[in-house]
């Protein structure tokens, strides 16, 4: 039995109402403070005496801290007087790099609260 082929009415397009939903709200993503303009007296055991002979060479933020190699490090280490040996013992590059990378949390699950 052949199908029926007459023509069907198919009901017109029913207009829908338009959903509007109201605005999402995006975060604003927090900068991280600018840790690395900071002074080099953020870093732990690094007090006021040693950022003058820091500052002599040099040093005086914590991202010029961050930025030095190795070699630098050890000829500044060695410049500080009584200080000399603080720079590895208290870690300060390792300090200064966590904060120029904007790692707060970082550094203070190794060091403490900043």
């Amino acid at each position: 039995m052949p199908a029926d082929l007459s023509p069907t009415t198919i009901p017109a397009a029913q207009p829908h109402a338009e959903i509007t939903a109201p605005p999402a709200k995006i975060a604003t993503p927090v900068s991280a403070p600018a840790f690395a303009d900071g002074p080099v007296t953020q870093l732990k055991g690094l007090g006021p005496k040693v950022a003058t002979q820091l500052g002599a060479l040099g040093v005086t933020t914590v991202g010029q801290m961050a930025a030095l190699s190795e070699s630098e490090a050890q000829s500044i280490d060695a410049q500080l007087g009584n200080f000399t040996g603080r720079m590895g013992r208290d870690r300060w590059v390792e300090q200064a790099r966590l904060l120029a990378a904007g790692d707060k949390a970082g550094f203070e699950a190794i060091f403490g609260k900043l």
